[in-house]
């Protein structure tokens, strides 16, 4: 988890996003963990300007955890992303 927060916040987006799979997909994570890491998944996508994947992954950090939902509204705000 640690290292895919590192790649996302040194812009190594493509790493960060690897990393994130891996957690998933072998099911590393529980309980806020596991929705965090679906929400910095979202976030990874978008940077990576895939967009459509980058809100299935928000509505299911959501899902899992409903304070991902203000989470996912901040970072649409600051990001500007209602505006493209």
């Amino acid at each position: 988890f640690n290292r895919m927060l590192a790649h996302y916040y040194a812009r190594q987006h493509e790493q960060a996003l690897a990393d994130a799979d891996h957690l998933l997909n072998n099911k590393l994570l529980q309980g806020e963990q596991l929705a965090h890491a679906h929400f910095m998944r979202g976030e990874i996508l978008w940077w990576l300007k895939r967009h459509d994947e980058s809100e299935a992954a928000h509505a299911t950090a959501i899902r899992l955890s409903p304070k991902f939902a203000e989470r996912t509204r901040a970072a649409n705000t600051r990001e500007g992303r209602f505006s493209e």
